[in-house]
């Protein structure tokens, strides 16, 4: 398993741009390492934000991107949008803020599914 990543897969995992996880870096929300010219992001410290800790076997599955609430509106088939966050409150899936965009954690969606709740 890869431990960090760049800037620009942060900000593709988020469904962001570059500037945002910049951003979320400079306001101390996600901490970063300079290396080289750049800068890496841990893979813990992007978890952290999310709020999750996945064990060893999660890790690949927590590194895919997040939904967007369109993404997740056609997960579990809603209507519109506020609809998909009544279910998504219902059904206790966190929404992850990532600057001014809400997302959905893969994993938290899929087990929400599968408790039934």
């Amino acid at each position: 398993m890869m431990d960090f990543c760049s800037v620009a897969d942060a900000a593709a995992h988020f469904g962001a741009s570059a500037r945002t996880v910049e951003r979320l870096m400079r306001d101390g929300r996600l901490r970063s390492r300079r290396v080289g010219g750049g800068r890496l992001v841990a893979w813990t410290d992007i978890w952290a934000l999310e709020g999750v800790q996945p064990g060893h076997a999660a890790c690949a599955e927590h590194m895919r991107p997040l939904l967007s609430l369109e993404e997740a509106r056609d997960v579990l088939g809603a209507p519109t949008l506020e609809a998909t966050l009544d279910l998504l409150a219902q059904r206790r899936v966190p929404l992850i803020e990532i600057g001014r965009l809400r997302r959905v954690s893969r994993p938290a969606l899929r087990a929400a599914q599968e408790r039934g709740a």
